[in-house]
This record gives structure tokens, C-alpha cells and sequence, in this order.
């Protein structure tokens, strides 16, 4: 069965057919470079500006643990590796079998986090960095109404705690 617009979606394929876009052209596909800011001296660099930036909205890419991720900000066209501030989750297990065994709750932790935020959009707001290159902050998710900040949900459901460092 035919979808009821498969004559306009028929007309714009033979149209970017024709005018050889991306997928018709003969070239090669654009390659499009992201800053990757998981290197401490590039994330110094940038963390005046982010700081500055205010909100930033963004994708998380991977969950490390409850309260770090990867996060994808397309706005400034980099990948920042994100710690929550106001929060700490327990260490989960490593991805190698051998290694240290995870804290209590730490992979429950983690497992949340990635329900609730991976792959996502969600809203940051970027308030420091560590020595590591790590940006600290707040992450928000959800829109409008239902906006929430995600340090909120870990501890109102038992899985990390109050982080006391300044």
C-alpha cells in the first residue's frame, strides 16, 4: 500500500535527482568535522565560551556513568565530555571484564541514565571545567512544562547523592 503523498515524494526525488544532490551526485559525500573536545588543552581553550554561552542545547552520544556523558552540542559544532555538578553517581563496572568490581547501585545508575537521556536532546548550562577537561554543569531535560533538571531525577530515585565540592 502506497503512502497518499507518494506522487509529491516521487517529484522531489526525480528533482534532487536531477539537480545531483548528495545522495545522486557523483562526488563524494561532504565529510563534516566536529571539534572533539575530550582533549583537556582544547576544552580549556573553549570553556571561556561555553561558559559565556549560557544554555546550549544538545545530544548526549554516551553515558559513562549516572553523571557523565559525552554530549554532542551542534550549535558550537563540538562533542564535550559533560559531569553533572550538583550531583555523584556511584562508579559502574568497566566494559572490560577484568577490571574493578562496580560500587553499589552504580550500574543501576548508569542504566538510568541511559533510558532517560541517551540519545536525547537535552539543555545544559555550562558552569566549570576540571583539570581533566571535563565541563561541569547543569543538564535539563525535557521541554516546556515538563523542563527538568536531571540531577533532580537521579537523587529523588535513590541513585546518586548531593556532591558537597566546590
Amino acid at each position: 500500500e502506497r503512502s497518499s503523498n507518494y506522487d509529491k515524494l516521487c517529484s522531489q526525488e526525480n528533482a534532487a535527482r536531477a539537480a545531483k544532490k548528495n545522495l545522486h551526485s557523483t562526488g563524494a559525500a561532504p565529510m563534516r568535522k566536529v571539534n572533539d573536545l575530550s582533549d583537556p588543552k582544547k576544552a580549556k581553550a573553549y570553556a571561556g565560551f561555553l561558559q559565556r554561552s549560557g544554555t546550549l542545547k544538545g545530544t548526549v552520544e554516551y553515558v559513562f556513568a549516572g553523571s557523565r556523558y559525552k554530549i554532542w552540542v551542534p550549535k558550537e559544532n563540538c562533542t564535550i565530555m559533560f559531569a553533572l555538578n550538583e550531583c555523584r553517581c556511584p562508579q559502574p563496572s568497566p566494559n572490560n571484564p577484568s577490571g574493578r568490581a562496580a560500587e553499589p547501585f552504580g550500574d543501576d545508575a548508569k542504566r538510568f541514565a541511559k533510558l532517560n537521556v541517551g540519545q536525547r536532546s537535552v539543555e545544559i548550562v555550562a558552569e566549570g571545567l576540571t583539570n581533566g577537561g571535563v565541563v561541569t554543569g547543569k543538564m535539563y531535560v525535557g521541554g516546556g512544562a515538563k523542563r527538568e533538571n536531571f540531577a533532580k531525577q537521579l537523587l529523588s530515585s535513590g541513585l546518586g547523592s548531593i556532591d558537597y565540592r566546590d
